[in-house]
């Protein structure tokens, strides 16, 4: 009889892309896999034989919470969302959470790290759980961010005491996967049974028209700070444009094609992008320093220039910086100017495309999603 997985992620696009390849690997392997999500993450994505527990319970105002907490910055904002939003996403996605797990009776939960509910769950149902974790999830940055990390630590503490938890319920006793490789982070991690397996990218996502015929045979750079930052970037995309305003190669952006008034015709701007698809076509990439993108990026060799503005961006950015695959822009402070002269730095010297081909080397023979597959496999029920 083949052993039965339940899948569960946020109401998030980026965290649901990256186990998406996990679930479809095991499901070839003969496994009985369903996934508790959001429609709206995960409708249009999934093979007709795997079940979807729809969960619909407070999706707005977990949005409204992240619309809410964009007034912070840096690591404040995720402490925001930690203390004042997912604690209403984790009650609300528990209450949904039980009868499927009763329904669907798995054997093992793979849970998104910000997935905390099914955590929690997991344990209500003394089942095994794997955590799906980003590298910040994993890595110990004690002593970079002592502050931060005990104030994490500390909400992490009370959310699980509200639900009755054992902690941690953030990283799991029996697997913490991270899709990522040991020469991405090489400092210490936190305590646990840690699965390093490299990048899980998911290839089937919505399709996006693009002007392919419009590529011009230039240096190209890809612009995009992510769905959730759109609000916040407005003025540091106005600035992109008009640093490539004149410029000698070609620039493709993602960003409200309002957002200027007259767009150059070396820049192509739409509100949204085949990032994955553009990514062997580009020399360089400016984004806010998110694990999607920067993650994809590196897997094709690209470097990057980073201008982080929240949550796990900035150490996102301190890896990728350290790398050598990357340079760092103050997302406050950057003018047209400075990011100019930061895309020319990328783009014209040869050390930062060598950094970025060393981590895509690493990436490729990490195993990836059938690596994570084999590790969830060998989980004793």
């Amino acid at each position: 009889m083949s052993k039965r997985y339940l899948f569960v992620a946020p109401p998030l696009h980026g965290h649901t892309n990256r186990l998406l390849p996990v679930s479809e690997a095991l499901r070839q392997r003969g496994a009985t896999v369903a996934w508790a999500g959001y429609a709206s993450t995960l409708a249009g994505r999934l093979p007709d034989d795997i079940p979807l527990f729809a969960l619909t319970a407070e999706e707005h105002t977990f949005h409204e919470g992240v619309r809410a907490a964009n007034q912070s910055r840096g690591f404040s904002r995720y402490q925001s969302l930690l203390e004042d939003v997912i604690p209403t996403l984790t009650g609300a996605m528990l209450a949904e959470l039980e009868p499927v797990l009763r329904t669907f009776r798995p054997d093992v939960v793979v849970a998104d790290q910000h997935a905390l509910a099914a955590a929690i769950a997991a344990q209500r149902h003394a089942l095994p759980w794997v955590t799906w974790a980003a590298p910040s999830g994993v890595a110990d940055f004690s002593a970079t961010y002592p502050t931060a990390t005990a104030q994490h630590g500390a909400a992490l503490e009370s959310l699980a005491k509200r639900f009755d938890a054992a902690p941690p319920i953030d990283l799991s006793p029996w697997l913490t996967i991270t899709p990522i490789t040991r020469a991405f982070v090489p400092g210490s991690v936190r305590e646990g049974p840690i699965a390093f397996v490299g990048p899980t990218l998911a290839s089937t996502r919505p399709s996006v028209a693009f002007p392919w015929d419009q590529l011009a045979e230039t240096p190209r750079v890809l612009v995009t700070f992510g769905t959730i930052n759109v609000d916040l970037a407005g003025r540091l995309l106005r600035e992109a444009i008009e640093a490539f305003r004149g410029w000698r190669g070609q620039a493709i952006i993602s960003g409200p094609t309002h957002i200027v008034s007259d767009v150059p015709p070396n820049v192509i701007l739409q509100e949204r992008l085949p990032v994955l698809q553009l990514m062997p076509h580009v020399n360089a990439v400016m984004c806010h320093g998110g694990y999607n993108t920067v993650v994809e990026a590196l897997s094709h060799g690209v470097p990057l220039v980073l201008a982080p503005i929240a949550d796990d961006q900035p150490f996102n950015t301190k890896l990728a910086v350290e790398s050598g695959a990357a340079v760092r822009l103050k997302f406050s402070r950057a003018r047209a100017s400075t990011i100019l002269k930061s895309i020319e730095e990328v783009v014209t010297n040869q050390t930062y495309r060598d950094a970025a081909g060393v981590l895509r080397s690493s990436f490729e023979a990490a195993g990836g999603a059938e690596l994570a597959a084999s590790l969830i496999e060998s989980i004793e029920i």
